[in-house]
C-alpha cells in the first residue's frame, strides 16, 4: 500500500471497458514522517472520489486491485482505496527509544505490538 498525494487526473478516449465508470488519477508517493512528495508517479483508479491535493491510500498490487473493483479482468494495477483525514505519528525519537528498550530482542511482532500500544495510549480523548 502506498501513501500518496493526488496531483491530477487523466482522461482517455479509448480505454479498457472496466475503466468506463471510473476516474483515473495521478498519485505521487508521500513520506508520512516528513510530508515530502516524490518518487515515481502512479496512475490509479479512483474508487473513493478523491480530489486534487488529497492525501490518499493506494493499493498497488494487481489482485488486490481486481478485488476492490470486483472485476477479475481489469488491467488496473493501482486503486485509491481511502482518503486520509488525519495521521497521528509518534516522533521518530519515541520509535527509536522504544526499540532501544529491548523490543527488538523479542522480534518484529513484539516491536509492532509495542508500537500499537503506544499509539493507543497517546491518542487524545474524543
Amino acid at each position: 500500500m502506498i501513501l500518496g498525494r493526488v496531483i491530477g487526473s487523466l482522461w482517455a478516449t479509448a480505454q479498457h471497458p472496466s475503466f468506463d465508470p471510473v476516474r483515473l488519477v495521478l498519485v505521487v508517493p508521500e513520506d508520512p514522517l516528513t510530508g515530502e512528495v516524490g518518487g515515481a508517479t502512479v496512475l490509479a483508479v479512483d474508487s473513493v472520489g478523491s480530489g486534487s491535493g488529497d492525501t490518499v491510500l493506494v493499493v498497488y498490487e494487481g489482485s488486490s486491485s481486481r478485488q476492490v473493483l470486483a472485476d477479475p479482468r481489469t488491467p488496473a494495477e493501482a486503486v485509491v482505496v481511502g482518503i486520509v483525514d488525519r495521521m497521528d505519528i509518534q516522533s521518530t525519537e519515541a520509535l527509536v527509544s522504544g526499540c532501544a528498550s529491548g523490543a527488538q530482542d523479542e522480534g518484529p511482532r513484539a516491536a509492532k505490538a509495542a508500537s500499537r500500544r503506544a499509539r493507543r495510549t497517546s491518542r487524545p480523548a474524543g
